[in-house]
């Protein structure tokens, strides 16, 4: 009995599975779905099924389509770069280009480039969308597509101007009583170039002189973006005050001139070369450092950088320009009373 046991629960178990199909309906039968997603819309139901019970939701079955999508790029136009080599360079369409250039009254705004401008350009599979591009600090360029074709508007960008005042002490230099009263090198320069008549920035510094400042911020849409110009300044060197105000005449040029009227700007300049070190001092009994004798230097020599301006001390024609002795390169100047 024991070894007919197994065989006789599989024969039980065969018997159990035929009569389970041979009684399972045939509107049971399951078969693969197709890929559907559910839809809200009802639709017809076959009455007979309707009949069993509420009616079951809509099977619709999915379509997909591939769009195109927009790709909004910025381009820095680089040196000798054209708005040709740029759609070139980035796969736009020429005929595109063609168009916006005929726009009336855009022409000299969109080719007019200069190294380090920002272009931006939407586009669909190279077809341009939209193109702007900042034409100035307070005018954008914004160019579109429409039904009818493409078309130009200028926005306008306007600058507020705010009034900031700034005072410092001098302990070190210039552009560090600058930096701790958080005024930029921009008018650090600014200041010094108003009592440059006045002041020698490079040797008559002392140690405890101050400033202050009157000078211009300019923002757009709340954004700082530059600092303007000085309106009036005050100076103390070595104890003696210098006062400056800012004033534009009727024809648009401005100068800067003391409270009681005069012009700062005096017959020569103090320092005329931009903060540079002082590589010889002006001294009548210097020891030459080659001959080894008693030789005056008679001038004062600054050294500076390849690149750093060089002003004109004063008002003057070119007497001489080349190659002059111990000089080197030379631009020797001729001013008034034989100076």
């Amino acid at each position: 009995m024991a070894r007919i046991a197994p065989y006789a629960a599989a024969a039980s178990a065969g018997l159990l599975l035929w009569h389970a199909a041979r009684d399972t309906p045939a509107s049971f039968v399951v078969s693969p779905a197709p890929l559907v997603y559910l839809s809200s819309t009802p639709a017809a139901v076959a009455p007979s099924v309707a009949a069993e019970g509420p009616a079951p939701q809509t099977l619709v079955p999915i379509t997909t389509q591939q769009a195109s999508v927009a790709a909004t790029i910025e381009v820095v136009v680089g040196r000798n770069d054209t708005l040709d080599a740029i759609f070139r360079r980035m796969a736009l369409d020429p005929g595109d280009l063609a168009a916006i250039r005929n726009l009336p009254g855009i022409r000299q705004s969109l080719d007019l480039l200069k190294p380090g401008d920002a272009i931006k350009l939407t586009h669909t599979d190279g077809a341009v969308k939209e193109l702007t591009r900042k034409v100035s600090e307070t005018q954008t360029l914004h160019v579109v597509r429409a039904d009818a074709g493409f078309e130009a508007k200028m926005i306008e960008n306007p600058v507020q101007t705010r009034i900031r005042t700034a005072t410092a002490t001098i302990e070190s230099s210039l552009f560090q009583a600058a930096e701790s009263a958080d005024m930029s090198d921009t008018v650090a320069l600014k200041l010094a170039n108003v009592f440059a008549w006045d002041i020698d920035f490079v040797l008559d510094l002392r140690e405890g002189d101050r400033f202050t400042a009157v000078y211009e911020q300019i923002y757009q849409d709340g954004k700082y973006l530059r600092d303007g110009e000085v309106l009036a300044a005050e100076f103390v060197n070595s104890g003696k005050t210098f006062r400056a105000v800012r004033f534009v005449n009727n024809e648009g040029s401005a100068g800067y001139y003391a409270p009681d009227g005069k012009p700062m700007r005096k017959a020569f300049l103090r320092t005329p070369v931009e903060f540079t070190r002082v590589s010889s001092v002006f001294n009548p009994h210097r020891l030459h450092p080659i001959l080894n004798l008693i030789r005056g230097h008679m001038g004062t020599d600054y050294a500076a950088p390849i690149g750093t301006p060089v002003h004109a001390a004063g008002d003057g024609r070119v007497s001489f320009k080349g190659e002059r002795g111990g000089y080197g390169n030379a631009v020797v100047l001729a001013h008034s009373n034989n100076v």
